[in-house]
C-alpha cells in the first residue's frame, strides 16, 4: 500500500496535539479511513491541519516529497456556499490552479460530498442518526427563539453550525 499524506483545511495547535486534542474533521477523517481500509494502520497514513485553504501552499514541498516516493497526497476541505465566494466549481477550480501553480499532484475532495456546497457541517448533519433527529429540532426551536418574533429585527446571533453540531 502506498503511503497516504490527507491534508485538512482544519486548523490544531501544538499545544493541543501534544495533548493528543484533535479537531472534529480529523477524528472523522481519520476514523473514516480505518472503515473503508480496514488494513490501514498508523504508519500507511498522515493527516496534516494546514490552517484553511489560503495556507495550503506552504506545504508544496512536503506534497513534491510525497510525490516524489510514489506516495499519494489527498485534500480535504469544505467546498463552503457560493455566498461567501465558495461553492463547488469555485471551489475546486481555485485549488486545481494552485495545484497547478506549485507544480503539485494531490487528489482533491470537498466537504460535504465533492459535489454539492456545504462544508463538513453538512455532511454531520446529514449522516445524523433519525433516531436522534429531535435534538436538532429542539436546536432549531432554540435559533427561532432567538431570533424573536418580528421577522424585520434579529434580537440575538444565532450560532453557526459548528456551534449546532458541537450542541448535539
Amino acid at each position: 500500500m502506498r503511503k497516504l499524506h490527507v491534508f485538512i483545511e482544519t486548523s490544531i495547535s501544538s499545544a493541543k496535539k501534544k495533548q493528543g486534542l484533535y479537531t472534529n474533521e480529523y477524528h472523522f477523517v481519520e476514523q473514516y479511513l480505518k472503515y473503508i481500509l480496514p488494513d490501514i494502520s498508523a504508519i500507511d497514513y498522515d493527516i496534516t491541519d494546514v490552517g484553511g485553504k489560503d495556507k495550503l501552499w506552504m506545504f508544496d514541498n512536503a506534497m513534491k516529497q510525497n510525490t516524489e516516493a510514489g506516495e499519494t497526497n489527498l485534500v480535504i476541505f469544505d467546498c463552503d456556499e457560493q455566498s461567501t465566494g465558495g461553492g463547488y466549481a469555485a471551489r475546486s477550480c481555485e485549488l486545481n490552479s494552485l495545484q497547478t501553480k506549485l507544480g503539485v499532484q494531490f487528489d482533491l475532495f470537498l466537504f460535504p460530498n465533492n459535489k454539492d456546497e456545504g462544508a463538513f457541517e453538512d455532511l454531520l448533519l446529514n449522516i445524523i442518526n433519525k433516531k436522534h433527529q429531535g435534538v436538532l429540532e429542539c436546536f432549531e426551536g432554540y435559533e427561532m427563539c432567538l431570533r424573536g418574533h418580528d421577522p424585520n429585527e434579529e434580537l440575538y446571533e444565532t450560532p453557526n453550525k459548528k456551534a449546532k453540531i458541537y450542541s448535539y
